[in-house]
Order: structure tokens, then sequence, then C-alpha cells
């Protein structure tokens, strides 16, 4: 089963994603996968994490520069390393997005993933995505769970 976990930008994606991790190992289940946290700075996004969920292991991912976002060194080869790493359980992948669409970054994993039986995946993605996401990985049935302000928490 795949779930795609969508909402506009600040929505709470990352943090409804973690919570879910949180909630399903306590209940016993195998979670693995990836989160991206942020920095802020004045309000403001300013650096992105890749953190593996189950050591809670952070690596700089993407910096916010004027000019535009820049990749931090080793940090999409670190999450792709994770990714590689899941065997079964819930595996999950914060964040597929554009660069994914566009066959880099996580794709390549979560479409391995997403393929895989014996685990249950679950995608965040921007607010609108889920369609082109799950046409990308190959998916024809998914979940979709859309945050706004009433269901954030």
């Amino acid at each position: 089963m795949t779930v795609f976990v969508t909402g506009a930008i600040d929505s709470g994606k990352t943090s409804f994603a973690r919570g879910v991790a949180l909630e399903l190992a306590r209940q016993g289940r195998r979670v693995a996968g990836v989160l991206s946290p942020a920095r802020r700075e004045r309000g403001r996004k300013v650096l992105y994490f890749i953190e593996n969920l189950r050591t809670g292991f952070r690596r700089p991912l993407l910096e916010r520069r004027q000019g535009g976002p820049r990749s931090a060194p080793g940090g999409f080869a670190f999450g792709n390393m994770v990714l590689r790493r899941v065997r079964g359980g819930v595996a999950i992948v914060d964040e597929f997005g554009p660069l994914e669409l566009a066959g880099g970054g996580f794709f390549r994993q979560t479409r391995r993933l997403a393929r895989r039986k014996g685990v249950d995946l679950i995608v965040v993605v921007r607010l609108g995505l889920a369609p082109a996401a799950a046409k990308a990985l190959g998916l024809r049935g998914y979940c979709v769970v859309n945050l706004d302000e009433r269901n954030r928490r």
C-alpha cells in the first residue's frame, strides 16, 4: 500500500510523517526511511536536512541561498543509502518533489520501494503532486492524506 501525505508548503507534512513513524513504531511496526526537517532563521527555511528515521542521524541536504536552492555534498547519496537498506515494514520518504518527478533525488529508491512486496510506503509530496508522483512511480492505487488547518495535528 502507498499513502501520499500532501499539503501546502509549511502545512506540517514532515512533522506529521514523524508522528506517524513514532506511532507505528510504538505499535510494534518496523519503520525506516528518511525525513527532511528544516532549520529556520528569521522565520525562513534556510537549510534542509536528510534524517535517518531509525538512527536520528542527520546530514545537510539542501541550502536555500540567494539564486535558489543548492544541494549539500553527499546529502542525496546518504538518503538513498538509507532507503536502499529498507527491506520490509513501513518506509517513509520525505519528500518526493519536482526533482524526483524528473528522475533525480530519491526517485529510484522510492520506485524500488513502491514495487517491493512487504513494504508499505508513505511518501510526502507537496499539494497537488500526488497524481504525478503516483504516475511516475507506476502505481495503480494509492491513498492521499491531505493536511490542512483542520487535520494537521
